[in-house]
């Protein structure tokens, strides 16, 4: 609490210019105009139109192998099958009351917003005349994996170690893919599996 006490007394230094503080004040004036965030891993300071990000968000919802359209029904087919699967893997050992906290009752609408790859585009891109095209996205959903999410509980903290004791589990494919690609067949093997697929097709 001292040390609160002191930083609210202490005199603020800003190490900004005074153009670059005119500019943070023209800036917020346009908060409505402009929306102003981070790049993705690069941490990179974005300022764009609100046009722009909207017909970003829009192109990638779009997209119909990744998004869909939801309902009510929708959820209560999934809690279900949620709710069985908590039930039979956690219920043996815990009580309801615990385990009725990794599921989830009632659905909620999350926020999706995205970052801007700035460490894809080219260092000779001009940023202003940027085709729409030619940027980048990550999609962030608001609460998927974050700490008020119950089923990333379940699957990150419960599901996930558990994974270490399935022998069939893939942790890397590229490794896995490698060993297959060095993995010594015989010339007798590959006969036989190559008549076998002849047979019944």
């Amino acid at each position: 609490m001292r040390i609160y006490k002191k930083a609210s007394k202490s005199r603020f230094a800003s190490n900004l210019t005074s153009q670059e503080l005119r500019g943070l004040r023209k800036l917020k004036a346009a908060r409505r105009d402009f929306r102003v965030t981070v790049g993705d891993k690069d941490g990179a300071f974005v300022i764009m139109p609100q046009d722009l990000d909207k017909a970003l968000t829009n192109a990638a919802l779009a997209d119909d192998s990744i998004y869909e359209t939801s309902s009510y029904r929708n959820f209560r087919h999934k809690h279900q099958i949620l709710e069985t699967a908590v039930k039979c893997v956690l219920r043996k050992r815990w009580d309801a009351k615990t385990v009725s906290r990794f599921c989830t009752y009632h659905p909620e609408v999350p926020t999706y917003y995205s970052l801007i790859k700035t460490h894809k585009l080219e260092q000779d891109v001009d940023t202003v005349n940027i085709e729409r095209s030619s940027i980048k996205t990550r999609p962030i959903i608001s609460s998927c994996g974050g700490p008020s999410d119950r089923i990333s509980w379940l699957l990150v903290k419960l599901l996930s170690p558990l994974l270490h004791y399935v022998g069939a589990h893939i942790v890397n494919s590229q490794e896995f893919i490698s060993a297959i690609q060095f993995f010594p067949v015989s010339a007798k093997l590959a006969y036989r599996n190559h008549f076998w697929n002849h047979r019944h097709n």
